[in-house]
């Protein structure tokens, strides 16, 4: 399965009830399909807004019962691990089994649904620390020409042979983004209602109104790194598939979790391919072959696509657009907080006189709940005043932060801060699909104000609370004086672990 790596940057979310009457809603899970979801909606109507919510996650609830592989019981899962035989099958199970026929037929092999037979395979040279042999891969290789069922002509009638595994999550899970956004944005009143919808980095966009997002840069290690690239969507899906995160370690070596089916190896070439197509199926389908077709095969099957645009990122770090790729900072993001989107964007920008070789890492995960909690982590001096907010994820409603103080101690500084300092800190951002609960941040040495603080003594803190839940604090006194140091920090039931390091920059 690809690995999507999006950013959906708060600017343009932040700026836009300063122009409009509508509000905007954000509302985050975890643990759906094995990742993370974020629905962010714009609407004058709150009560629209959670039927909305709750629209799109009872057809999630629905499609995941036929096509997650996740689940032992679906559909697709019976249909797999059943006896040889001609059965009916729901009409969003064919569906997507003809959309898998039809992207390996145009890929000539590169997209194949039976891909999970070389996964199990690396799986298992992973656990003896061996690379497959050649006669495992060509084994491999033969069983993957072998379909694993064949659709019959008339109704939703499916032939199985019996014994062949596949898999359908590189476009079932784009397919359940398409259809549980369109149930969602039904909700929504027209021509004001607007919806983007990101299930674990597919991301889809209903409405009138631009939103804006970004394509994560594949060599970054933080969700607070700024984006390699950004993308105004309207009607439009992103999807970006790299296997840089995710993988099969062998002999210390990271193999991408993205395999070529005709040779049975990881790919190497490309370090990240982003597209921007009409739907989430496609986009997600043509940003996977990408990866396995390289540069030149693959933009010549992205080019034969009306309405679609690409970005490759090479391994070496060249970056391949097509023409109509969009270039730069998007005029609607600028128009609407030529402040708040230079901070956003520059977020990543290192100023002089700070301790420029250090970096700060931090890494933590959720427990396996649906739903995330608020979550603050920033960097204080000893006396506890905040001088940089690394993360901020929080629930927009109506009444645009009342519910703040539930984070009770970023709550009590950041209002110590704000006395002297009105910068508003808050933003939303979604990034690379990885397992659910899965999250980090980085600090660069710098303050709010992206002015470089001395060396001393400082305090970290990740703050959690859930809504019917509990409150938590994890909280790290250090020292930032140009020595390496890493600590595990003890978790709670809000956050499973944490760890944070502070590494000379390479």
């Amino acid at each position: 399965m690809r690995l999507p790596v999006l950013i959906l940057l708060a600017a343009s979310l932040l700026a836009w009830p300063r122009l409009h009457l509508a509000e905007d809603f954000v509302f985050r899970h975890e643990n759906l399909l094995g990742t993370s979801m974020e629905l962010h909606i714009r609407t004058d109507v709150a009560s629209d807004a959670r039927a909305a919510e709750s629209a799109l996650l009872d057809e999630i609830q629905r499609l995941s019962a036929i096509l997650s592989t996740w689940n032992p019981e679906s559909e697709v899962m019976r249909l797999f691990q059943g006896e040889a035989g001609d059965r009916e099958v729901s009409e969003d199970l064919f569906a997507v089994l003809g959309l898998c026929d039809a992207w390996q037929r145009e890929t000539q092999g590169a997209f194949n649904p039976r891909v999970k037979v070389l996964g199990d395979l690396w799986t298992r040279a992973e656990q003896r620390q061996e690379l497959p042999g050649e006669a495992e891969l060509a084994q491999a290789r033969r069983e993957l020409l072998q379909p694993a069922w064949e659709r019959m002509e008339e109704g939703t009638r499916v032939r199985v042979p019996g014994g062949r595994d596949a898999t359908l999550s590189a476009v079932a899970k784009a397919y359940i983004v398409d259809r549980a956004g369109e149930a969602a944005f039904s909700f929504l009143p027209s021509p004001g209602g607007v919806l983007l919808l990101n299930l674990g980095g597919d991301i889809r966009h209903w409405g009138n109104e631009s939103l804006v997002a970004g394509v994560v840069d594949p060599h970054a290690d933080a969700e607070n790194r700024a984006p390699v690239a950004e993308v105004p969507l309207r009607n439009q899906a992103l999807a970006t598939s790299g296997g840089y995160r995710r993988g099969w370690t062998i002999g210390g070596r990271l193999h991408s979790h993205v395999l070529d089916p005709r040779s049975g190896m990881p790919v190497s070439g490309i370090a990240s391919a982003s597209v921007i197509a009409p739907d989430a199926a496609t986009a997600n389908a043509l940003a996977v072959s990408l990866n396995v077709l390289g540069v030149e095969e693959g933009v010549r099957l992205v080019s034969s696509h009306p309405s679609v645009e690409y970005l490759v990122i090479a391994a070496d770090g060249s970056q391949h657009r097509s023409p109509g790729w969009p270039e730069g900072p998007s005029s609607l993001l600028a128009a609407a907080d030529e402040t708040a989107a230079a901070e956003t964007l520059q977020a990543a920008e290192p100023a002089s006189g700070a301790l420029e070789d250090m970096e700060f890492l931090l890494t933590f995960e959720f427990p396996a709940k649906s739903k995330r909690p608020y979550i603050a982590a920033w960097i204080a001096d000893e006396d506890g005043f905040p001088i940089r907010t690394l993360l901020l994820w929080i629930v927009q409603g109506k009444e645009r932060l009342e519910w703040l103080p539930d984070l009770r101690q970023w709550y009590r500084q950041d209002k110590a801060r704000r006395l002297i300092d009105p910068t508003d800190l808050v933003a939303t951002r979604s990034s690379a699909t990885r397992r659910a609960g899965e999250y980090s941040a980085f600090w660069d040495g710098l303050d709010d104000n992206r002015l470089p603080v001395p060396e001393g003594d400082y305090v970290f803190y990740l703050e959690a609370a859930r809504e019917d839940g509990t409150h938590q604090v994890i909280k790290h006194p250090f020292s930032w004086n140009g020595q390496p140091f890493a600590v595990d920090l003890p978790g709670n039931v809000e956050i499973t672990s944490a760890r944070i390091e502070c590494s000379k920059v390479e």
